[in-house]
């Protein structure tokens, strides 16, 4: 007979084949006083845990509503990085299709492959008040998808289950849909390799969809 915790490992592996042993361990360690993913791994957590991992509710109000607001950073994304509210689960990620090129996204995160798997990306994440009026021009790859954010603290996570500290902050202003564009740039040079073979850079542009 398995141990609970080999098959609380087992539920965990099967959220997603593409995540490294390393990204899971990330999530889980994060997450790991939230409810599991299969019933006979729940746990009720302490009142130390449930402060430690439950998110702090944000005043929406205080925030800035209008007006074009422009996060960026860069480093190590283990691979890939999502954008999804800050879970408080072990997020179950939506299947990616076999070439991992296209995002992939079930309405509630967005999983997007990077080029190499300890490659480190720049990204620039710009919020919008409005539609972009004209398409950005000079990306190699451009996607466009949608996102729904129940908390309207959407963020922006790499693979190892942390957020890079210049894009630390949430990229909407309020629960609601949100039309989300992905330009890439170097991440068709940098695929099947372990670290990069040239610059790889994102511009996520995000905005109220209406």
């Amino acid at each position: 007979m398995k141990a609970l915790g080999d098959l609380c490992s087992q539920s965990a592996s099967r959220l997603h084949p593409r995540l490294s042993d390393q990204a899971l361990t990330a999530w889980v360690a994060g997450l790991a006083v939230a409810a599991a993913v299969t019933a006979g791994c729940a746990h009720t957590p302490s009142e130390a845990e449930q402060s430690a991992t439950t998110p702090m509710a944000t005043e929406h109000s205080e925030r800035k509503t209008e007006g074009r607001n422009v996060q960026r950073d860069g480093g190590e994304s283990d691979g890939h990085f999502t954008i999804m509210d800050e879970p408080t689960a072990l997020p179950r990620f939506p299947l990616l299709p076999d070439d991992c090129s296209a995002p992939a996204s079930d309405g509630k995160i967005i999983f997007v492959c990077a080029g190499a798997q300890y490659g480190e990306i720049s990204v620039t994440v710009e919020t919008l008040p409005a539609p972009p009026a004209q398409p950005e021009t000079g990306w190699q790859e451009v996607f466009d998808t949608h996102v729904t954010s129940t908390t309207g603290d959407l963020y922006l996570w790499t693979g190892m289950a942390t957020r890079f500290p210049g894009i630390s902050e949430p990229l909407t202003y309020k629960p609601g849909t949100y039309q989300v564009r992905i330009h890439i740039n170097g991440r068709l040079e940098n695929r099947g390799w372990p670290t990069n073979v040239t610059d790889e850079t994102y511009l996520i542009q995000i905005w109220e969809h209406k």
